[in-house]
């Protein structure tokens, strides 16, 4: 077990801020056993500044993320609850408040893999202000999963993260859930550059005259350096028509299917899952209508995204790319999005035949290939 003092602070006290620190640790994380809990009173999507690339890498590189967050004291924006819910596509955020009148303040992350856990505890939310400017102090935990003293310390942290979610006050938060607790009034409608504090500005120029200035870097934590940190949003999806997309089987509801891995690497692309409602029989989908461009032609049908659970494709209903038959197989779909009437969504979905010479071009895209068939995605 080795102990490590992390802030942030000001830099006269030389203490590597807790933002970096998480941001190193997921870097050099074997995603594929590695995983990463936190549980915190507040989040504000200010911390995007120093986190946000490396948690959406993270996931995008298979990582297991799991969060608690506190929604006590309006300390939580709604708009952070947005981000993590569309990173977090597997389900794994959760909002707490306890009736009762007891505030939800903690604040510890848990980063592990196969060999190594690190476990930071302290003062810091998941806001700018807690990873990177306030003055704050943390304390990580570094263990050695061989060592039996260490893995049952492990052990004690990650039963209480399960306590918590087994507490009534916790619940598993999706998009229903956040437009509820958001009607209720006890969400920040905007993130704060500011750092964390209460005091007014009028207080504050009073107390300057009594306290001298201490240098603290202050990284621009504004709404333009959030979006230079986050990966470039896609505006087109590319993908190969295989047997299963073109009623080959036959098949009473007509889709083709878009792999789970592309839906999980891009979800903000496809609204997962804040722009998906359960029916009822407990399925997420998302209905919208759609402009098939077919060979010259455009047809606009009543479409939809649909997810069962347990399966490894994510459906995309339209008759007309599912009726093209079995001569299309190895045909590229280009998916992509805009506003319709009214400001609703509208998919664009264009076929892109085999022996084209756009065909030809898209074929040079860096594509990623899943299953036994061959399909091959990417985005651009």
């Amino acid at each position: 077990m080795k102990l490590i003092i992390l802030g942030p602070a000001p830099d006269i006290h030389k203490l590597t801020p807790i933002g970096k620190r998480l941001s190193l640790l997921l870097k050099n994380l074997n995603t594929q056993n590695g995983s990463l809990s936190l549980v915190v009173a507040y989040v504000d999507d200010t911390f995007t500044h120093s986190l946000g690339g490396g948690l959406h890498q993270f996931v995008k590189a298979g990582g297991k993320l799991q969060a608690i967050v506190g929604i006590d004291s309006r300390g939580t924006a709604k708009s952070a609850l947005e981000w993590l819910l569309n990173v977090l596509s597997s389900g794994n955020l959760y909002v707490y408040h306890n009736p009762a009148d007891a505030t939800f303040h903690p604040k510890f992350f848990i980063v592990k893999d196969r060999l190594k856990a690190h476990i930071l505890v302290g003062s810091s939310n998941l806001t700018g202000g807690g990873m990177t400017n306030n003055f704050e102090m943390n304390i990580e935990i570094e263990l050695e999963l061989g060592d039996k003293r260490d893995k049952a310390f492990l052990s004690e942290f990650e039963n209480l993260v399960q306590r918590i979610i087994n507490c009534p006050s916790c619940v598993k938060l999706d998009a229903a859930m956040l437009k509820r607790i958001d009607a209720a009034g006890v969400l920040k409608k905007r993130s704060s550059t500011r750092s964390e504090t209460i005091i007014t500005r009028k207080a504050s120029r009073s107390l300057s005259a009594l306290f001298g200035k201490t240098k603290h870097a202050r990284p621009a934590t504004g709404q333009r350096a959030i979006k230079t940190q986050l990966p470039s949003p896609k505006s087109k999806f590319v993908m190969s028509l295989v047997h299963n997309d073109l009623s080959v089987p036959k098949r009473a509801d007509p889709y083709f299917l878009i792999p789970l891995s592309a839906r999980d690497q891009e979800p903000g692309f496809w609204g997962w899952p804040t722009q998906f409602n359960k029916t009822k029989k407990g399925i997420p989908e998302r209905r919208f209508n759609a402009t098939i461009h077919l060979l010259g032609k455009k047809v606009t049908e009543d479409s939809r995204l649909s997810y069962y659970d347990g399966y490894r494709e994510f459906r995309f209903k339209s008759r007309t790319i599912y009726s093209l038959g079995s001569s299309y197989i190895g045909s590229f779909v280009v998916v992509s999005w805009s506003k319709g009437p009214g400001g609703s969504s509208m998919a664009h979905v264009e076929l892109v035949p085999s022996g084209t010479s756009k065909h030809n071009k898209l074929g040079k895209l860096k594509f990623e290939t899943v299953g036994s068939r061959g399909k091959r995605f990417a985005y651009v």
